[in-house]
């Protein structure tokens, strides 16, 4: 027999009483249970279900005992394309890309569950070109980059993000921020109002979560890009301080992090005793840039002569009794030892 019935009967009482958590995560479950039969995925398509559970997510995205089950629920049935494509027009997209931002403060590991199940789900939308246009109009592009900052060190959730983005954002989109960031001259930045260093901390922002792809950042490699960015560090750093010009230094330290895997290392050799200056603060994407760095004999040298070691020891002993901080830190100290 078909489960049908039972997709029918378990949609009913999520529908009719979505009040009622017990009964509604009993339901879910059963749902996810019978997804794994193609044919009541159809089902679940064709006869409300996943309305029911888009709805639901609307109205439950941070209890997470309902989230996890639902956003499982919805990956499981977008895992086949046609009926992916499907998901934009039973409004169940909105909702979930909507859900990001409200489960980014969670710290439970549930919530990251749920999160990898948004991201995957966008993912497998994102392979028809219907899905693209929908995501783009829904703003899943932010809500993918906010879930890839909060979780850079989640190598699943970074992989579905990464595939998403790969599909929904083009080279294009890249180039045009790229032109941006070229468009300011570095000869005026010294002496830039607040509001302008502003501007042009949120556009390096930018570019710096499109560096967190390895394909993106190969073609901002190509188009110059790493080498503008150390024009504009050098220039910032001489600007008077103030709140905007710290912030300013913060994105580009970060745009260096994301870029350390993909870029060559040479591009770096300018900056480097501003992205050491950027350390104090023990931040692991800049910890885990200058390991990264640090592979290229030039760099390393370069490090070494500008007093990484010097830099980094008090950050490790500061952090002793911080277990969470430690291997960032030694990671970063292991090349130059």
């Amino acid at each position: 027999t078909d489960g049908t019935q039972a997709v029918l009967a378990a949609t009913k009482v999520i529908r009719n009483h979505p009040d009622q958590t017990n009964a509604v995560v009993n339901s879910l479950n059963l749902l996810d249970s019978l997804s794994y039969i193609p044919q009541n995925c159809d089902t679940m398509l064709e006869n409300g279900t996943v309305d029911v559970v888009a709805k639901l997510m609307k109205e439950n995205a941070t209890n997470l005992d309902v989230a996890v089950p639902a956003t499982r629920l919805l990956e499981v049935i977008s895992n086949e394309k046609e009926r992916a494509e499907q998901l934009p027009k039973k409004n169940a997209t909105r909702p979930i890309i909507k859900a990001v931002p409200k489960l980014l403060p969670l710290e439970d590991p549930e919530a990251i569950t749920a999160l990898r199940s948004i991201l995957a789900t966008l993912d497998n939308v994102a392979d028809t070109e219907e899905g693209q246009v929908a995501l783009a109009k829904q703003g899943a592009v932010p809500a993918i980059f906010a879930a890839m900052e909060a979780h850079s060190d989640d190598p699943q959730m970074i992989k579905y993000a990464n595939q998403a983005i790969a599909k929904l954002v083009t080279d294009d989109d890249v180039i045009a921020v790229l032109n941006k960031l070229k468009g300011y001259d570095p000869a005026a930045i010294p002496t830039m109002s607040p509001d302008k260093l502003a501007k042009i901390a949120k556009d390096v922002h930018q570019l710096g979560l499109l560096l967190m792809s390895g394909d993106f950042a190969s073609l901002v490699e190509e188009h110059g890009g790493i080498p503008m960015l150390a024009g504009i560090m050098q220039a910032a750093e001489q600007h008077e301080d103030c709140p905007e010009k710290e912030n300013l230094m913060n994105e580009l330290v970060k745009a260096f992090g994301r870029a350390a895997d993909n870029i060559n290392p040479q591009d770096a050799l300018p900056v480097v005793p501003i992205l050491l200056n950027g350390l104090q603060d023990g931040d692991e994407e800049m910890l885990r840039a200058i390991a990264n760095l640090a592979r290229d004999p030039d760099t390393l040298k370069a490090m070494t002569n500008a007093g990484a070691v010097a830099t980094l020891m008090p950050l490790l002993e500061s952090n002793l009794t911080e277990p969470e901080s430690l291997p960032a830190i030694l990671m970063a100290l292991a090349p130059l030892a």
